[in-house]
């Protein structure tokens, strides 16, 4: 039922993903996915979606023994990518998520899925956008004008 529903419908892309993973290409960033989905999940939304191409590596559930708030697939990204964490952003929309990467020394930024996950507060460090489309400026502007959660 899940991928005859998706068979028939567009996946939804994050607002603002779509100029912001060209920009990162463009501009020498290494990327990649670390989902806790299934590979053959994660490939048909990241390809039905038009951007599986954008993305250097790719670390799904079944290939970690633990997951987040668990580092084990952020680290394993990073290692894939050749990349050290303390100099590498993880991207979350979820608690889970940031914890994981704060934990593996990576430096974690939160654009909310919602509204009401806005929210969130954390106990360490964490930049915030409220999109895509805001960390991609400040990317381009070459600092964070986020605060802090």
């Amino acid at each position: 039922y899940f991928f005859s529903y998706y068979e028939k419908r567009d996946v939804d892309v994050k607002c603002g993903i779509r100029r912001l993973l060209p920009y990162l290409k463009n501009h020498g960033y290494k990327i990649a996915v670390a989902t806790s989905s299934t590979q053959k999940v994660a490939e048909k939304f990241l390809k039905q979606g038009g951007i599986y191409n954008y993305f250097d590596a790719y670390v799904f559930g079944s290939d970690v023994v633990h997951s987040k708030p668990n580092p084990e697939i952020f680290l394993k990204a990073a290692q894939k990518l050749g990349v050290n964490p303390s100099f590498s952003y993880v991207v979350e929309d979820a608690q889970a998520g940031l914890i994981a990467a704060h934990v593996g020394g990576f430096q974690p930024i939160f654009i909310p899925e919602s509204a009401l996950r806005s929210e969130l507060k954390m106990p360490f460090v964490c930049r915030r956008f409220q999109s895509a489309s805001a960390f991609h400026l400040a990317l381009i502007q070459s600092k964070f004008e986020a605060s802090p959660l």
